[in-house]
Formats: C-alpha cells, structure tokens, sequence
C-alpha cells in the first residue's frame, strides 16, 4: 500500500468515489496517450517534502506538455521552466 497515512488514505479513497475522478494504478506507455486524450486536467500531486524539492523531475509532465493539457502540481517551492503552463497548489485542499 503506497498510503501509509490513515487520514490522507480516507481522503484518497473519497476523492476516488467522485463521479469526475478516474484512478488507475498503473497504464502501460502504449495506452499514455489515450488516457491523457480523454483528460481534462493533469495533476502531479506530491508529497512536500525533500526528497520531491530536491530529486524530482517528473516524464509525466512533458507528456502532459505534448498532449496539451492544462497541469496542477504540487507547489515544491521551485521554478518551473514553464510556469505559465502550470497552476500550483500548496496542499490538498488547494487542488480544489
């Protein structure tokens, strides 16, 4: 189980209940593109924490640049190449 936290798992589990919301573990790289062609909206929604700010740099966001779609990630506290691309959100409540 990849959420280890009980009240960010409850969060997680409600936010997939929601008719809008699409989850799935994991899409193999042929399929990509079809996914994010019937996306309407992007998220890169880390964890604040050091290891993110400090070693991420998210493939997923370029695909998301290629399919031409709108991106909210988690604000990490850097520049982005693009920032005009992206909107940032500071924690959960603030991708609403």
């Amino acid at each position: 189980e990849w959420i280890n936290n009980q009240e960010e798992k409850k969060k997680f589990l409600n936010l997939i209940k929601q008719k809008n919301i699409f989850y799935c573990k994991e899409v193999s790289r042929k399929l990509v593109p079809y996914y994010l062609f019937h996306s309407d909206v992007c998220l890169i929604p880390y964890k604040n924490m050091d290891i993110c700010r400090l070693a991420t740099a998210p493939l997923k966001l370029w695909e998301y640049f290629a399919a031409g779609k709108p991106v909210v990630a988690t604000d990490l506290g850097r520049d982005y190449l693009y920032p005009y691309l992206i909107k940032t959100a500071k924690d959960y409540d603030d991708f609403w």
